[in-house]
């Protein structure tokens, strides 16, 4: 698909949820708790809020209509219509003022689609994404077609195991679409990534200002690796990071300026972002309790108010309890995934990971030398420069370093360098939070303390990206803004020419952006492509075996090739689907080592009956211990072609006797 059509699938994907989104505000904005939340924000601002709101309702909807099988296509469109008539009532009503929208935010908005077209061009090269991770949630969102809301059953030892947040409304979204679940899962890390952007102008401008929040929003463009390196998986990561910014920024515009929260009837203000964090967590939960904690560390950093905070965080709490607590309960009775599985270090792959991040971000037990403390240190500020992604090699790193000197020396003046509070607190409550997140690793605090809730601990290994999009950014721009602060202030030119200063540095950034735009989009053209070998081939042979061969058919498939795909889009059992723990079984582990290895022998074919094996699906490619197809064809006593195009094929297993190699077929 060109990137021209991408992009008509990501803005028609972005105004379904605006539709939903846009009148939901409108008719909450008729409570006066709700109103002075949002007042504050004009049409630009508003509109990561309304996708957030349109997510949730989609969401909620898919949760009512399970018990009965009820999400369908029909439900779908139903709820559509609904909807645009809301929008053509509401749009003959209350007109929106533009006028109200101002230069930065006309700025912020040209940035989006600029920072859009930029994450979708690189996809137009690939038929598929990752056949580990999007090979996952595309599984979830055609489960959630096929059953008509979120099915009953887990997928088994998989780090997530039911479908999230975020996989329903992909669903939605596929239904009304028309657009294949594979493909909106793919595409999504794109549009959804691209949301960032505005979400982050939001919190951006509640922390400080308008000007601040520009400025945030060309660092996250281009600059940094991060939000734009979360490619080849993590599908639910950039939206859990949209809805993480959202909710920051309804709280935060009144959770530290407790003074107005005088009335009881104050605090109900904070219901419509406890609904959207327990939207949050039920789409990305490590994201929902690192800014839980963020809000008690700033809790306790503004104690003068600690009594009213604490407060506005129990209602945030059980304002989130209806979605979350669905959440918990598949998590805690459905899900087999626990903390002493975890604890099984020579079967885990999650806690191996979480082992390796534990050594590399948050090496406190490594601590015993002055040699380890500054590799720590070094690993913390080198690491944007390690990616080697042309804007963080030079220009963010240099970024960061500075504006860690700027808000050190802020935190100990006098006049805090009149950095505003807002952003000296979650600047310095997001810091140790991720310190806290990873404390006494591998297992780590968060790991004792969340028991069935050991994703925390499986999603370690996502500190990089979750650093680098909620942390250093924010420490990348204080330079910046305070350069603009001193000029306005007249402190570092005559006053005839502040004017000029704010031009210079907005024009500067921009230009860095687009200096950077064609080495950018190579460097994000092969990390789309580090999981993503399913070819066109693939895809045809996956769609065929949709009716080609039996519903009760087992298809072996390889962890690593198109195969993966098998039980999503081919709608068959597949054996050997990569679960990111553990293979499904020993037998599996055996004979797919056998086949790696190129060997067909009488073990191998017992394995296949044992196993109940019918068919092998064999891919184009593989990422690593692939199949050759050759070794099915020689032995054609055992394996029969079914289908194949090009270099993908579909052998059935029609005998469990080994013939000699030499016997050749003519599968043409």
């Amino acid at each position: 698909m060109i990137w021209e059509e991408i992009l008509f699938y990501s803005l028609l994907y972005l105004g379904l949820l605006y539709i939903i989104g846009h009148p939901t505000l409108v008719i909450l904005r008729r409570f006066p708790t709700v109103n002075s939340l949002l007042e504050a924000f004009d049409p630009v601002e508003r509109l990561p809020i309304e996708f957030v709101v349109g997510g949730a309702v989609v969401y909620s909807w898919c949760l009512i209509a399970t018990p009965f099988g009820a999400f369908t296509y029909a439900s779908s469109w139903i709820l559509t219509l609904i909807f645009v008539a809301l929008n053509i009532a509401v749009l003959f009503r209350d007109q929106p003022n533009l006028n109200n929208i101002s230069k930065y935010s006309w700025a912020a908005l040209g940035a989006f689609f600029l920072g859009l077209i930029f994450r979708i061009v690189p996809m137009q090269g690939y038929i598929l994404g990752s056949v580990t991770d999007s090979a996952l949630h595309t599984l979830f969102v055609y489960s959630i077609i096929r059953v008509g809301g979120i099915p009953q059953s887990v997928f088994s030892g998989s780090v997530l195991q039911f479908p999230q947040g975020l996989h329903a409304v992909l669903a939605y979204f596929s239904m009304i679409s028309g657009l294949p679940p594979e493909l909106v899962t793919f595409y999504e890390l794109a549009f959804f990534n691209a949301t960032i952007l505005l979400a982050v102008y939001c919190l951006g401008k509640v922390l400080v200002s308008k000007q601040f929040a520009l400025i945030l929003v060309l660092i996250l463009l281009i600059i940094s690796v991060y939000p734009i390196a979360i490619t080849w998986g993590g599908q639910i990561i950039p939206w859990g990071f949209t809805i993480f910014f959202v909710s920051l920024a309804l709280i935060f515009q009144k959770f530290v300026n407790a003074d107005s929260l005088r009335m009881p009837r104050d605090q109900l203000m904070f219901v419509l972002p406890g609904i959207l964090l327990g939207y949050l967590a039920s789409t990305y939960a490590p994201l929902f309790a690192l800014l839980f904690i963020i809000l008690f560390l700033v809790m306790l950093l503004e104690h003068k108010q600690f009594l009213r905070q604490l407060q506005s965080i129990s209602i945030l709490i059980v304002a989130s309890l209806p979605l979350f607590g669905i959440w918990i309960f598949r998590y805690v009775v459905v899900s087999n995934y626990n903390t002493p599985y975890l604890v099984n270090e020579s079967s885990s792959a999650a806690f191996n990971a979480a082992l390796v991040a534990g050594k590399q971000w948050f090496p406190y037990k490594y601590m015993t030398s002055i040699q380890a403390i500054s590799q720590a240190i070094y690993n913390w500020v080198a690491w944007p420069v390690q990616v080697h992604y042309p804007g963080s090699t030079v220009l963010l790193t240099v970024l960061v370093i500075i504006g860690s000197g700027v808000m050190v020396l802020a935190i100990f003046s006098r006049n805090h360098l009149s950095l505003p509070r807002n952003l000296l607190y979650y600047v310095l409550g997001a810091l140790i939070t991720i310190l806290i997140w990873g404390a006494d690793n591998p297992v780590g605090l968060f790991y004792y303390a969340s028991g069935s809730f050991s994703i925390l601990t499986t999603e370690l290994n996502k500190a990089t990206a979750i650093a680098g999009t909620i942390l250093t950014p924010f420490i990348a721009a204080v330079p910046i803004y305070v350069l603009l602060l001193l000029a306005a202030q007249g402190k570092i030119l005559r006053p005839k020419h502040r004017k000029y200063v704010a031009v210079i540095v907005f024009s500067a950034l921009i230009v860095a952006n687009l200096v950077i735009v064609p080495f950018g989009e190579q460097w994000l053209t092969g990390n789309y492509g580090v999981y993503a070998v399913t070819s066109n081939s693939d895809y045809q042979l996956l769609k065929w075996m949709r009716t080609g061969i039996p519903d009760n058919a087992v298809v072996l498939v390889n962890p690593y090739d198109a195969g993966q795909y098998v039980q999503s889009i081919a709608n068959k059992t597949a054996l050997g689907t990569f679960t990111g723990i553990t293979y499904p079984s020993l037998q599996y582990q055996r004979v797919f080592t056998l086949l790696a290895h190129g060997i067909v022998n009488q073990t191998t074919v017992s394995l296949l009956k044992t196993l109940n094996v019918s068919y092998i699906f064999v891919g184009s490619r593989a990422i690593q211990f692939g199949w050759n197809p050759e070794l099915f064809i020689t032995h054609c006593l055992s394996f029969k072609v079914v289908q194949n195009y090009y270099n993908s094929f579909l052998f059935q297993v029609i005998s469990t006797q080994v013939a000699a190699a030499s016997v050749t077929c003519n599968y043409i």
